[in-house]
């Protein structure tokens, strides 16, 4: 089944977050890709085809999602069905997902803005 939410505030989308055992992008392209951040920081897998370049930045497959090749339906569909069958496997690409998520708080971020600035010296 597929629903259409249209647009929703954020409080609704982390309910539907808590709900929720994988994310996929179903994107051909797509650049840095925020909701990949948010849903990983909701400890949320990721599943996305490699195409979406974005994507690429953020998956590490089989630490906090997977990368399917190529556009491959098939691929994508396997990896689905497997990791729904497999609640440990989900718990942990979860709480890596969580963890790397980290990486993108305001604080995160602004470490690493005063590094570059800074030339990496701090």
């Amino acid at each position: 089944y597929v629903t259409i939410h249209g647009f929703q505030n954020h409080d609704y989308i982390e309910q539907l977050y808590r709900h929720a055992s994988l994310y996929l992008m179903t994107s051909f392209t797509e650049s840095f890709g925020l909701v990949l951040v948010e849903a990983m920081n909701a400890g949320i897998p990721c599943l996305a085809f490699s195409s979406a370049e974005g994507a690429c930045e953020l998956i590490q497959d089989d630490y906090n999602g997977y990368l399917i090749p190529e556009r491959d339906i098939q691929q994508m569909t396997q990896q689905i069905i497997s990791l729904l069958g497999d609640y440990e496997k989900l718990k942990v690409l979860g709480k890596n997902a969580k963890m790397y998520s980290k990486n993108f708080l305001p604080y995160s971020i602004r470490v690493m803005w005063k590094q570059m600035i800074d030339g990496g010296n701090s």
